[in-house]
């Protein structure tokens, strides 16, 4: 009897026991699908707050994204304009340098042929003063040249009157041979020429009277020149040297005509 309570007080004790580690396993089950519900709603609001950034995120790139696609659009648009404007420049140049060679082209040609020109006027005269005898005697030599000043053929009077002045450079009459020199220029509109010649007058015979030809010459030259100022320099000069009363009228004759030139006539 006693032997078959133990034996059934061990079985109710087993089947109690079993039962009791079952209730402990499902709690632990329970507790844990707990746990993963807690975690999976932990979980499902992270990431619907991320998809919440996520689309802030993406909406802010696109805004910005729609600006930098306007800006571009714009800048291409501004760049073509500057490219169209810079192509026109580029046109006009190109116009201009053509126009700049055609300039070119044509005062090349028209140099060629003034040069060409030159050429031939300078045989011409190369011709015309080998025909021209200079003769060996002083006086007949100067007679010659005189006498072609006085018949205005000028360069036949500048071949002889320069040829005098190199071969009787201290003679008496050489000063006024100068001074015709100069003349012979100056008579033919060459004013530049003229005053280089005039100053070799001034320079060299500096005592001779020719010296108050060359300064009145000078002036006019210079005035006829548009310098009025080395105009009055020379006509002042020429004054400080005591000239003849026939002279001192020219030279006011000539002030005057400098003082009333008309506007504009004056450079210098």
């Amino acid at each position: 009897m006693t032997r078959g309570l133990t034996a059934i007080s061990c079985v109710l004790w087993l089947a109690l026991g079993g039962c009791w580690t079952t209730a402990s396993a499902g709690d632990e089950l329970r507790q844990q699908g707990e746990e993963r519900d807690r975690r999976l709603e932990r979980l499902e609001a992270y990431v619907e707050a991320a998809g919440a950034q996520l689309d802030a995120k993406i909406a802010q790139l696109e805004e910005v994204l729609q600006r930098a696609t306007a800006l571009l659009a714009r800048n291409s648009a501004d760049h073509g304009a500057k490219v169209e404007e810079l192509q026109q420049q580029f046109g006009a140049l190109q116009g201009e340098l053509a126009e700049l060679r055609h300039s070119h082209e044509t005062m090349a040609r028209g140099l060629a042929t003034r040069g060409s020109d030159l050429e031939q006027r300078v045989e011409q005269l190369a011709r015309r003063s080998e025909e021209i005898v200079v003769p060996t005697d002083k006086a007949t030599h100067l007679a010659a040249a005189r006498a072609a000043f006085t018949a205005r053929e000028f360069p036949k009077a500048r071949t002889l009157l320069k040829e005098y002045v190199t071969r009787y450079a201290q003679d008496a009459a050489a000063a006024s041979a100068q001074f015709q020199l100069g003349e012979a220029y100056r008579l033919e509109g060459q004013h530049a020429r003229a005053l280089g010649e005039f100053r070799t007058v001034i320079a060299s015979y500096a005592s001779s009277e020719a010296v108050n030809d060359a300064l009145m010459s000078m002036a006019i030259s210079f005035y006829e020149l548009h310098a009025c100022t080395d105009a009055k320099s020379a006509l002042e000069a020429l004054s400080r040297r005591r000239p003849s009363t026939t002279l001192a009228r020219q030279i006011k004759e000539k002030q005057d005509a400098i003082q009333n030139a008309p506007a504009g006539y004056c450079t210098s």
